[in-house]
């Protein structure tokens, strides 16, 4: 398989990287995290501009229909960054569904807006008790031509600023699977909006009798259950690439930092122990940049092991990735831990990284399902 990357995407990562050391300074970064939204609509507005909010989407959409290794060098320059924007919540994940169930001009219109910028996905799927896969606690209910919807959704990354919500619903007479398109501002939509370990915005919603128009129903049943299935295994690859680039960034600021901290009269980086810890904390991120590179090929090229590929390298790197942070702190001593510096922040980020959609745990049990072909999805939570 070819690793190197064509004209196309050595131009994006550029602009990536212009964008990263324009506008992501850290304490800029910390300023966007302190305002109520958590995220700069201005830079929202410059992604639309420089097209990688479309990249994913069809052409009839507004979009460029990108495969998804686009998709993974964006997420790791957001994790280089640690840029804030709600791309994988509102494109990755809100898109990923709107895309593949998009049925009504209504839908398409909706993509539109998403390519250029006006509207925000946000994707409500986990709930605050373990479920079935594939078969959530919320509950939809028919009701003339619709269904009332009621349950309680938790984690949903940037919800408190988005303008519709993807949510999951098992259909209450058969069971059977069902994806929404609610509004944010439909009665018996309630919040509570917090801030995860990283700082990054998202809310709990409560679910009550949601009045729903046929026209938001997106998908159910096995249609349903493969899109969501899909949308999932694509986050988890997309959080893969931006662990990656967290850890680099990482490595490339411990780096400076031994050479630069001085002790006994030299820089700590001609110590033996310091040299053998900075060979131990490259071959780490050697490693996760291998499996984020796994995970990304293997959706881009349609593997039929993707799923199985994709949870591998979730399971290793979310592990990976925190034992990295520590080694930073460690590395970085006291002023490891303080606020000023960008090492905690990422820290931080690897932290969620390694419990959104599932833990390494979780992503094992997960791949031996697949292997044991006793599901071919991706719902484990």
């Amino acid at each position: 398989m070819d690793f190197a990357l064509n004209e196309e995407q050595r131009m994006i990562g550029d602009a990536l990287a212009r964008f990263v050391q324009q506008h992501y300074d850290f304490p800029s970064r910390q300023r966007l995290l302190r305002t109520e939204a958590g995220y700069s609509h201005a830079h929202w507005q410059l992604f639309a501009e420089m097209g990688l909010l479309a990249l994913p989407l069809d052409e009839e959409y507004g979009g460029v229909n990108a495969d998804f290794s686009y998709t993974a060098l964006l997420m790791e320059a957001i994790g280089k960054g640690l840029v804030v924007e709600p791309y994988l919540a509102s494109v990755v994940l809100g898109g990923g569904v709107l895309r593949r169930a998009a049925g009504t001009p209504q839908h398409a219109a909706l993509l539109q807006q998403l390519a250029a910028g006006d509207v925000l996905l946000a994707f409500a799927h986990d709930e605050p008790d373990a479920v079935t896969p594939g078969r959530p606690a919320t509950r939809a209910r028919r009701k003339g031509d619709g269904y009332l919807l009621s349950g309680v959704k938790q984690l949903v990354l940037h919800g408190g600023v988005a303008d519709h919500f993807i949510v999951s619903a098992s259909d209450a007479a058969s069971g059977a699977l069902l994806l929404f398109l609610v509004d944010a501002a439909q009665g018996g939509v309630d919040m509570r909006r917090y801030r995860t370990v990283d700082g990054l915005p998202a809310c709990d919603l409560q679910l009550r009798d949601v009045m729903l128009g046929a026209g938001q129903l997106l998908a159910q049943g096995d249609s349903a259950a493969a899109i969501l299935a899909e949308v999932l295994t694509e986050a988890l690859a997309a959080l893969c690439c931006e662990a990656s680039g967290c850890v680099q960034a990482l490595l490339d600021t411990t780096l400076d930092y031994v050479r630069q901290r001085q002790q006994f009269g030299r820089a700590i980086a001609g110590f033996q122990v310091i040299q053998h810890r900075m060979a131990d904390f490259y071959v780490e991120v050697e490693q996760i940049r291998s499996m984020a590179l796994l995970a990304s090929r293997s959706i881009a090229a349609a593997s039929p092991q993707r799923h199985r590929s994709v949870a591998a390298a979730k399971a290793y790197i979310g592990e990976a990735g925190v034992r990295v942070g520590h080694m930073a702190i460690q590395l970085h001593g006291a002023m490891g831990m303080t606020e000023e510096l960008a090492v905690g922040a990422y820290h931080k980020r690897l932290l969620m990284i390694q419990a959104l959609f599932g833990d390494g745990g979780a992503q094992v049990e997960r791949y031996i399902a697949l292997e044991q072909g006793e599901h071919d999805d991706a719902t484990t939570e």
